[in-house]
């Protein structure tokens, strides 16, 4: 199915810049299109329609783009019908995948952070459990690193702070003292920065 869909979109010379699947998700970065746009199955092309470009008016470019996007992804199995989402339908402007959440800056670039559902525990392993304290605070350390592994490098800084400060009171709420919630935080920094400069 993927193939089919990556092969159409080359014939319709609209190739992704990204197409990835991860189980039921196919995720894309795909140029913007034209208000107006329509996909036309009959003749296999895009094309602007003048009645359109009046009713796409006040949209966001992503929400134009995904709507067409979805309508070529429909054509290539009748027992398939995607779903789409697109990052100007949520507040923060920032689209949800998995742990992360995605969308593009100014600068064209996709940047990404850490992602928790709002539903999901508020609580992490307890400080009173039987654990080791070694172990918890390593433990604590690798899960903040984790977060911050997951925000892209050209996300505004004050983002991982906000992803740290979350974390930070999720350990406070789990009953860790002020002292081991600095360790733990100073330490993922810290990890995080020098991974950082060996990359570079």
């Amino acid at each position: 199915w993927d193939g089919k869909l990556l092969e159409k979109l080359e014939r319709l010379e609209w190739r992704p810049k990204m197409l990835k699947r991860y189980v039921d998700d196919l995720n894309t970065v795909v140029n913007g299109v034209k208000p107006g746009t329509k996909y036309n199955e009959a003749e296999e092309k895009l094309e602007i329609l003048e009645q359109k470009v009046e009713t796409d008016q006040g949209k966001e470019v992503d929400e134009i783009t995904m709507a067409v996007f979805g309508e070529i992804a429909n054509t290539i199995d009748q027992n398939i019908e995607v779903e789409i989402d697109y990052p100007s339908k949520y507040e923060d402007q920032m689209m949800p995948i998995l742990d992360m959440k995605m969308s593009m800056n100014r600068q064209n670039e996709v940047v990404y952070m850490f992602h928790k559902k709002p539903q999901s525990n508020k609580l992490t392993m307890m400080d009173r459990s039987a654990l080791p304290d070694r172990v918890k605070r390593s433990t604590m350390t690798n899960e903040a690193l984790r977060r911050l592994l997951c925000c892209s490098p050209n996300l505004e800084e004050n983002k991982k702070i906000e992803v740290m400060e979350e974390f930070a009171r999720m350990l406070r709420r789990s009953g860790y003292p002020e002292k081991f919630r600095f360790e733990v935080i100073s330490d993922a920094v810290r990890g995080y920065q020098d991974m950082v400069k060996r990359e570079e």
